[in-house]
C-alpha cells in the first residue's frame, strides 16, 4: 500500500472519530438541555398547581365557615337532637349544594354525613374534630373531595365540627390543564379518578 494511500486513510479515520465524538457530545449537550428545561417546566407548572389549590381551598373554608356561624347550627349541635340535627342540615345542603356534608361532634363522632344529598356512613377517622379552620383532601370511595373543616364555636367552646367538600372531576383537571400545558392524573389507591390523558394512553 503506497504511503500516500496510508495517509489518506489515517487522515479519514481522525475526520471519521472527530466527527463521531462531536456527535456524541452534540447528542449529549441537548439531552442534558431538554431534561433540563423539562425539570425546570415540571417544578414551575407544580408550583403553579399548588398555588391554585391553595387558593380554591381558601374559598372553600371561607365558605364552610360562613356555614358554620349560622345560628340554627349552633342551636341544634348544642342541643344535639339527632332528628332536628339531621333535618336542618339536609335543608342547608339543599341550598349549598355541597357533595360532602359532614358534622360531628366534639369527639370527632359523626352526626350527620350526607354525599350528594343522602346519608351515608363514612370510614371512622375521616373527619376528625378540628379546632381551627383547616383546608382538606378526603378520598371517600373512588372520588376525591375538596374540603374545609371549620370548627362550630358557641362563646370560646367547640361543640362540633363542619365538613363541606366538593368532588373533584375532569373539568377540575381540565381547567388545571390548560393554566399549566400539563396533563393531570388523579389516583386513588392506584386507581385513575380523573385524568387528562387520552384513555389508550394511560397504561
Amino acid at each position: 500500500m503506497r504511503l500516500r494511500t496510508k495517509i489518506l486513510l489515517a487522515i479519514w479515520g481522525t475526520v471519521l472519530g472527530l466527527l463521531v465524538i462531536t456527535y456524541v457530545i452534540i447528542n449529549y449537550w441537548m439531552r442534558v438541555q431538554v431534561e433540563s428545561r423539562f425539570s425546570d417546566d415540571l417544578r414551575s407548572n407544580y408550583t403553579a398547581v399548588r398555588t391554585l389549590e391553595s387558593l380554591r381551598s381558601g374559598e372553600v373554608v371561607q365558605s364552610t365557615q360562613v356555614i358554620a356561624e349560622t345560628p340554627r347550627l349552633k342551636a341544634v349541635v348544642d342541643i344535639g337532637d339527632p332528628n332536628t340535627t339531621a333535618q336542618l342540615c339536609r335543608e342547608l345542603n339543599q341550598n349549598i349544594k355541597s357533595d360532602l356534608f359532614v358534622l360531628t361532634d366534639t369527639r370527632g363522632r359523626q352526626l350527620v354525613s350526607l354525599i350528594d344529598g343522602r346519608s351515608s356512613v363514612l370510614p371512622a377517622g375521616i373527619s376528625d374534630a378540628d379546632h381551627a379552620p383547616s383546608p382538606k383532601i378526603l378520598a371517600i370511595d373512588s372520588s376525591v373531595y375538596r374540603c374545609g373543616a371549620v370548627p362550630i364555636m358557641i362563646g370560646p367552646d367547640v361543640v362540633g365540627t363542619l365538613t363541606l367538600g366538593s368532588r373533584m372531576q375532569e373539568s377540575d383537571l381540565r381547567s388545571l390543564q390548560s393554566m399549566t400545558n400539563s396533563d393531570m392524573v388523579l389516583v386513588v389507591s392506584r386507581s385513575v379518578v380523573a385524568s387528562t390523558v387520552p384513555q389508550p394512553d394511560r397504561n
